[in-house]
């Protein structure tokens, strides 16, 4: 809480540069449409934040600072490519992807690799259950067949799972359909 009351001035420095951010604890993202000259405002804005927290007893660790630039595949393909922003002591990387409170954001939003995270830990942890399945009662292990199962029930569970997971991130993002 306090951390959050000493840092609150950061959204004052990103607002004077007419830049979109959200705060969650100890990160910053930063938003902004590339037009014209946002680049160099958010280059601006990011020497402006490390000034601040230079002088606030802070830092902002290039190595754990990550961009991405998100737009369609023909937008990508017809734009320059930004490998990196250079904020003088600064040099950020741009990436094919971030994660954000959990969530793999990548450049398409197209939420693949947040959906392949997903299902490589749901596989993870059903493969896991099976260590638990002779602690299990007769009664209980065959009310969850699965647990029985081997691979292939996994594969497709996981299957099921990317197809659900893949349709609620259309539905949230394009509703219409």
């Amino acid at each position: 809480m306090l951390f959050t009351l000493y840092t609150s001035p950061v959204g004052g420095v990103t607002s004077s540069f007419g830049i979109a951010h959200t705060q969650y604890a100890d990160d910053t993202q930063l938003y902004v449409a590339l037009k014209g000259g946002s680049l160099s405002t958010l280059t601006d804005c990011i020497k402006a934040l490390h000034h601040w927290l230079d002088l606030n007893g802070l830092c902002l660790n290039p190595e754990k600072t990550e961009a991405v630039i998100v737009g369609t595949s023909e937008r990508h393909r017809a734009g320059d490519r930004i490998d990196t922003i250079d904020t003088g002591s600064a040099h950020i990387k741009t990436s094919d992807c971030v994660k954000s409170l959990g969530v793999v954001i990548d450049s398409k939003l197209t939420f693949i690799q947040h959906v392949n995270n997903i299902c490589k830990s749901a596989h993870f942890h059903i493969k896991a259950l099976r260590h638990i399945r002779k602690l299990l009662p007769d009664d209980a292990a065959k009310s969850a067949p699965w647990l029985l199962g081997g691979l292939i029930t996994v594969t497709q569970y996981c299957t099921v799972l990317r197809t659900l997971i893949s349709y609620s991130v259309c539905r949230i993002c394009w509703p219409e359909l």
